[in-house]
Protein backbone atom coordinates (compact mmCIF):
# COMPACT_ATOMS: atom_id res chain seq x y z
CA UNK A 1 0.00 0.00 0.00
CA UNK A 2 1.52 3.90 -0.72
CA UNK A 3 1.95 6.06 1.73
CA UNK A 4 -0.78 8.27 0.43
CA UNK A 5 -3.77 5.32 0.34
CA UNK A 6 -4.37 6.78 3.99
CA UNK A 7 -5.50 10.07 2.78
CA UNK A 8 -7.41 8.16 -0.33
CA UNK A 9 -9.23 5.24 1.70
CA UNK A 10 -11.13 8.64 2.99
CA UNK A 11 -12.84 8.97 0.13
CA UNK A 12 -16.13 7.44 0.71
CA UNK A 13 -18.15 9.88 -1.02
CA UNK A 14 -18.56 11.75 -3.94
CA UNK A 15 -18.15 15.23 -2.30
CA UNK A 16 -14.74 14.45 -0.94
CA UNK A 17 -13.73 12.89 -4.55
CA UNK A 18 -14.88 16.15 -5.93
CA UNK A 19 -12.79 18.67 -3.74
CA UNK A 20 -9.85 16.91 -3.92
CA UNK A 21 -9.52 16.36 -7.77
CA UNK A 22 -10.21 19.79 -7.90
CA UNK A 23 -6.25 20.45 -7.56
CA UNK A 24 -5.34 19.34 -10.84
CA UNK A 25 -1.94 18.57 -9.14
CA UNK A 26 -3.82 16.50 -6.37
CA UNK A 27 -3.24 13.18 -7.82
CA UNK A 28 0.56 14.05 -9.68
CA UNK A 29 2.03 15.32 -6.32
CA UNK A 30 1.04 11.69 -4.43
CA UNK A 31 2.38 9.52 -7.34
CA UNK A 32 5.69 11.42 -7.94
CA UNK A 33 7.46 9.59 -10.80
CA UNK A 34 9.60 11.87 -12.02
CA UNK A 35 11.58 15.08 -10.76
CA UNK A 36 9.46 16.95 -12.72
CA UNK A 37 5.63 17.15 -13.18
CA UNK A 38 4.53 18.58 -16.99
CA UNK A 39 0.91 19.65 -17.85
CA UNK A 40 1.42 20.31 -21.58
CA UNK A 41 3.42 18.42 -24.34
CA UNK A 42 6.65 19.75 -24.27
CA UNK A 43 9.99 19.38 -26.66
CA UNK A 44 11.49 16.15 -26.60
CA UNK A 45 7.60 14.30 -26.85
CA UNK A 46 6.12 16.86 -29.44
CA UNK A 47 7.19 15.35 -32.73
CA UNK A 48 6.20 19.00 -34.78
CA UNK A 49 9.24 20.00 -32.82
CA UNK A 50 11.51 16.88 -32.69
CA UNK A 51 11.29 14.79 -35.86
CA UNK A 52 12.64 11.38 -35.27
CA UNK A 53 9.01 11.65 -33.43
CA UNK A 54 7.33 11.39 -36.77
CA UNK A 55 5.31 8.56 -37.60
CA UNK A 56 5.38 8.57 -41.70
CA UNK A 57 3.91 5.64 -43.41
CA UNK A 58 2.34 4.01 -39.70
CA UNK A 59 -0.84 3.12 -39.48
CA UNK A 60 -2.63 4.04 -35.80
CA UNK A 61 -5.46 2.68 -34.01
CA UNK A 62 -6.95 4.89 -31.22
CA UNK A 63 -9.35 3.31 -29.08
CA UNK A 64 -11.88 5.48 -26.74
CA UNK A 65 -11.23 8.48 -29.17
CA UNK A 66 -14.53 10.15 -28.99
CA UNK A 67 -13.69 11.86 -25.57
CA UNK A 68 -11.39 11.59 -22.51
CA UNK A 69 -7.28 11.03 -23.26
CA UNK A 70 -8.28 9.64 -26.36
CA UNK A 71 -10.12 12.57 -27.50
CA UNK A 72 -8.58 15.53 -25.22
CA UNK A 73 -6.58 15.20 -21.93
CA UNK A 74 -9.08 17.54 -19.45
CA UNK A 75 -8.81 17.53 -15.17
CA UNK A 76 -12.10 15.64 -15.24
CA UNK A 77 -13.72 11.96 -16.37
CA UNK A 78 -17.15 12.65 -17.81
CA UNK A 79 -18.40 9.44 -16.51
CA UNK A 80 -21.64 8.95 -14.50
CA UNK A 81 -19.54 8.78 -11.38
CA UNK A 82 -18.18 12.16 -12.26
CA UNK A 83 -21.01 14.05 -13.66
CA UNK A 84 -20.65 17.35 -11.33
CA UNK A 85 -17.08 17.00 -11.60
CA UNK A 86 -17.61 17.20 -15.68
CA UNK A 87 -19.86 20.18 -15.24
CA UNK A 88 -17.35 21.66 -12.91
CA UNK A 89 -14.68 21.91 -15.18
CA UNK A 90 -16.40 22.05 -18.50
CA UNK A 91 -13.84 24.03 -21.00
CA UNK A 92 -13.20 25.10 -24.37
CA UNK A 93 -11.52 21.53 -25.55
CA UNK A 94 -10.01 23.75 -28.46
CA UNK A 95 -7.95 25.21 -26.06
CA UNK A 96 -6.36 21.73 -25.21
CA UNK A 97 -5.84 20.36 -28.55
CA UNK A 98 -2.31 19.81 -28.11
CA UNK A 99 -2.85 17.26 -25.60
CA UNK A 100 -4.89 15.04 -28.05
CA UNK A 101 -3.84 11.78 -28.46
CA UNK A 102 -5.48 10.92 -31.79
CA UNK A 103 -4.70 14.56 -33.05
CA UNK A 104 -0.90 14.26 -32.05
CA UNK A 105 -0.73 11.45 -34.37
CA UNK A 106 -1.64 13.38 -37.30
CA UNK A 107 0.50 16.32 -36.34
CA UNK A 108 2.90 12.94 -36.26
CA UNK A 109 1.92 12.99 -40.21
CA UNK A 110 0.94 8.99 -39.82
CA UNK A 111 -0.20 7.69 -42.73
CA UNK A 112 -3.83 6.88 -41.58
CA UNK A 113 -5.72 6.73 -37.67
CA UNK A 114 -8.43 5.21 -37.11
CA UNK A 115 -10.44 5.93 -34.64
CA UNK A 116 -13.23 4.36 -32.72
CA UNK A 117 -16.03 4.50 -29.93
CA UNK A 118 -19.06 3.21 -28.83
CA UNK A 119 -20.71 5.97 -29.87
CA UNK A 120 -19.68 7.28 -33.78
CA UNK A 121 -20.90 11.14 -33.47
CA UNK A 122 -18.23 11.61 -30.23
CA UNK A 123 -15.34 11.17 -33.54
CA UNK A 124 -16.90 13.44 -35.39
CA UNK A 125 -15.10 16.79 -33.78
CA UNK A 126 -11.96 14.33 -33.15
CA UNK A 127 -11.75 13.53 -36.90
CA UNK A 128 -12.62 16.89 -37.99
CA UNK A 129 -9.69 18.57 -35.97
CA UNK A 130 -7.10 15.97 -36.92
CA UNK A 131 -8.06 16.97 -40.84
CA UNK A 132 -7.22 20.34 -39.89
CA UNK A 133 -4.05 19.73 -38.60
CA UNK A 134 -2.77 17.57 -41.03
CA UNK A 135 -5.16 16.85 -44.14
CA UNK A 136 -2.93 14.62 -45.58
CA UNK A 137 -3.34 11.90 -42.41
CA UNK A 138 -6.29 9.71 -43.54
CA UNK A 139 -8.81 9.33 -41.11
CA UNK A 140 -11.19 6.25 -40.72
CA UNK A 141 -14.13 6.57 -38.05
CA UNK A 142 -15.18 3.37 -36.91
CA UNK A 143 -18.37 2.47 -33.74
CA UNK A 144 -16.84 0.05 -32.14
CA UNK A 145 -17.46 -1.37 -28.33
CA UNK A 146 -14.30 -2.81 -27.29
CA UNK A 147 -16.10 -5.49 -25.10
CA UNK A 148 -17.24 -7.14 -28.34
CA UNK A 149 -15.07 -9.50 -30.12
CA UNK A 150 -17.17 -9.54 -33.48
CA UNK A 151 -16.39 -5.91 -33.06
CA UNK A 152 -12.45 -5.74 -32.55
CA UNK A 153 -12.47 -8.23 -34.91
CA UNK A 154 -14.13 -6.28 -37.77
CA UNK A 155 -12.59 -3.37 -36.57
CA UNK A 156 -8.84 -4.97 -37.46
CA UNK A 157 -10.04 -6.37 -40.79
CA UNK A 158 -11.76 -3.17 -41.32
CA UNK A 159 -8.16 -1.06 -40.92
CA UNK A 160 -6.18 -3.92 -42.97
CA UNK A 161 -8.41 -4.07 -45.54
CA UNK A 162 -8.12 -0.06 -46.22
CA UNK A 163 -4.43 0.64 -45.15
CA UNK A 164 -2.64 -2.32 -44.03
CA UNK A 165 -1.37 -3.39 -41.26
CA UNK A 166 -1.61 -1.57 -37.49
CA UNK A 167 1.57 -0.87 -35.98
CA UNK A 168 0.63 1.15 -33.19
CA UNK A 169 -2.84 0.72 -31.29
CA UNK A 170 -3.63 2.89 -27.97
CA UNK A 171 -5.88 1.13 -25.77
CA UNK A 172 -7.58 4.08 -24.29
CA UNK A 173 -11.03 2.83 -24.31
CA UNK A 174 -11.95 2.92 -20.68
CA UNK A 175 -14.80 2.86 -18.08
CA UNK A 176 -15.73 3.91 -14.35
CA UNK A 177 -18.74 3.15 -13.07
CA UNK A 178 -20.79 5.01 -10.33
CA UNK A 179 -18.74 5.42 -6.87
CA UNK A 180 -20.19 3.09 -3.87
CA UNK A 181 -18.75 0.73 -1.07
CA UNK A 182 -18.63 -2.79 -2.60
CA UNK A 183 -21.21 -3.85 -0.14
CA UNK A 184 -24.03 -1.50 -1.79
CA UNK A 185 -23.11 -1.61 -5.99
CA UNK A 186 -24.83 -2.41 -8.54
CA UNK A 187 -23.39 -6.12 -9.51
CA UNK A 188 -23.61 -5.87 -13.27
CA UNK A 189 -22.22 -1.69 -12.49
CA UNK A 190 -19.52 -3.26 -10.50
CA UNK A 191 -18.63 -6.10 -13.46
CA UNK A 192 -18.90 -3.36 -16.68
CA UNK A 193 -15.63 -1.72 -15.64
CA UNK A 194 -13.59 -5.03 -16.07
CA UNK A 195 -15.64 -5.62 -19.21
CA UNK A 196 -13.84 -2.49 -20.24
CA UNK A 197 -10.69 -1.94 -18.81
CA UNK A 198 -9.57 -5.91 -18.48
CA UNK A 199 -11.20 -7.96 -21.42
CA UNK A 200 -11.85 -4.56 -23.84
CA UNK A 201 -7.72 -4.61 -23.89
CA UNK A 202 -7.43 -8.11 -24.07
CA UNK A 203 -9.52 -7.83 -27.22
CA UNK A 204 -7.45 -5.02 -28.71
CA UNK A 205 -4.37 -6.78 -27.66
CA UNK A 206 -5.16 -10.07 -29.09
CA UNK A 207 -6.07 -8.66 -32.79
CA UNK A 208 -3.35 -7.16 -32.59
CA UNK A 209 -0.72 -9.21 -32.12
CA UNK A 210 -2.37 -11.29 -34.65
CA UNK A 211 -2.58 -8.68 -37.60
CA UNK A 212 1.15 -7.82 -36.21
CA UNK A 213 2.44 -11.56 -37.73
CA UNK A 214 6.42 -11.25 -38.50
CA UNK A 215 5.76 -7.54 -38.47
CA UNK A 216 7.09 -5.12 -34.80
CA UNK A 217 4.22 -3.02 -33.52
CA UNK A 218 3.80 -0.94 -30.21
CA UNK A 219 0.91 -1.63 -28.00
CA UNK A 220 -0.03 1.04 -25.82
CA UNK A 221 -2.38 0.67 -22.28
CA UNK A 222 -4.08 3.96 -20.51
CA UNK A 223 -3.28 2.82 -17.36
CA UNK A 224 -4.23 4.87 -14.08
CA UNK A 225 -3.27 5.81 -10.55
CA UNK A 226 -6.37 4.53 -9.51
CA UNK A 227 -4.41 0.78 -9.80
CA UNK A 228 -2.28 1.63 -7.28
CA UNK A 229 -4.31 2.57 -4.87
CA UNK A 230 -7.09 1.31 -2.12
CA UNK A 231 -10.34 3.87 -2.46
CA UNK A 232 -13.57 1.86 -1.30
CA UNK A 233 -15.42 3.52 -3.57
CA UNK A 234 -13.50 2.61 -6.37
CA UNK A 235 -13.05 -1.13 -6.38
CA UNK A 236 -13.64 -1.69 -9.28
CA UNK A 237 -12.03 1.14 -11.35
CA UNK A 238 -8.94 0.18 -9.74
CA UNK A 239 -8.38 -3.38 -9.27
CA UNK A 240 -9.63 -3.69 -12.86
CA UNK A 241 -7.19 -1.19 -14.01
CA UNK A 242 -4.41 -3.07 -11.66
CA UNK A 243 -5.69 -6.27 -13.60
CA UNK A 244 -4.94 -4.50 -16.92
CA UNK A 245 -1.21 -3.86 -15.83
CA UNK A 246 -0.44 -7.21 -14.78
CA UNK A 247 -1.87 -8.58 -18.43
CA UNK A 248 0.51 -5.74 -20.08
CA UNK A 249 3.65 -7.13 -17.65
CA UNK A 250 2.37 -10.91 -18.97
CA UNK A 251 2.71 -9.31 -22.29
CA UNK A 252 6.30 -7.69 -21.89
CA UNK A 253 8.38 -9.92 -19.85
CA UNK A 254 6.49 -13.20 -21.32
CA UNK A 255 6.98 -14.83 -25.19
CA UNK A 256 3.41 -14.00 -26.04
CA UNK A 257 4.10 -11.41 -28.54
CA UNK A 258 7.96 -11.41 -29.17
CA UNK A 259 7.36 -8.94 -31.85
CA UNK A 260 5.62 -6.57 -29.45
CA UNK A 261 6.64 -3.54 -27.40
Amino acid sequence: MTDCDNLLRRFVDPETQQRFFQDPDGVAGLYQFTSKTSHHVYVAIDPTKTPELEQRGVVVLVTGAGRGIGRVSLPYRETSSMIDMAKEYAVDASAHNEQEVAVYFAKAKAKAVIICARTLSWLEETGTEMYKVNPETEVLMQQVDVTSEKDVKSLFDAANDRYGTVRVAVSNAGRNGEPKLLADSDTESWWNDYETNVKGLYLIAKYFIKNLGEKTGTLVNMSSTNSLSVIPTQSAYGSSKNAANRLIEQLHWGKFSPSTR
